[in-house]
């Protein structure tokens, strides 16, 4: 921590800690997390991922869309495609839902995006001079309706599966 306070939670609700100036936390591999700044003041700290694959590529296309006004207020992308292409990129999966429901649902979203002629490398924001010679721009075009109900259709068998699977596993 450089200057300001960083609440971290680290697996468990219970596990919330704070870093001040000059102290750090180390989160291991595949451990649940998150980190927000719960004050209006400033933040400002230095993280090291690893292995980074392409999370500083994810970061950038993440406050790109906030920037452009493409996100709700806690900054997550209101487009579900640009959502589903932004998981896909960074690797990242939202804790308290197994991730084998989440790969399904946001991996077939992410395909309907690329298909769609989404930008899964999201260029605008993550290379110098946006997108390269020859490839399409991202589209602007919001969600078919049938689109949205096929997504929705899936999520819904998906989470019957998982729920069936959970209950024969917990008797």
């Amino acid at each position: 921590m450089l200057e300001g306070r960083l609440d971290i939670r680290l697996g468990e609700r219970e596990n919330h800690v704070v870093l001040e100036p000059g102290q750090s936390a180390f989160v291991p591999l595949d451990t649940p997390h998150r980190f927000w700044n719960g004050s209006a003041e400033p933040v400002v700290f230095v993280t090291e991922i690893r292995p980074a694959r392409k999370m500083e590529q994810s970061l950038r296309a993440e406050y790109g869309l906030a920037r452009d006004g493409k996100t709700n207020e806690k900054g997550v992308p209101t487009n579900v495609f640009e959502l589903a292409l932004l998981y896909a990129l960074s690797e990242s999966y939202l804790v308290g839902m197994p991730q084998f429901l989440q790969e399904g649902v946001f991996g077939a979203l992410a395909r309907i995006a690329r298909w769609r002629g989404y930008d899964p490398e999201f260029s605008e924001y993550t290379k110098p001079n946006g997108l390269v010679e020859g490839q399409r721009p991202p589209s602007r075009t919001s969600p078919g309706t049938l689109t949205v109900l096929t997504a929705m259709l899936a999520l819904f068998l998906l989470l019957l599966l998982w729920r069936r699977g959970h209950r024969k596993r917990t008797r």
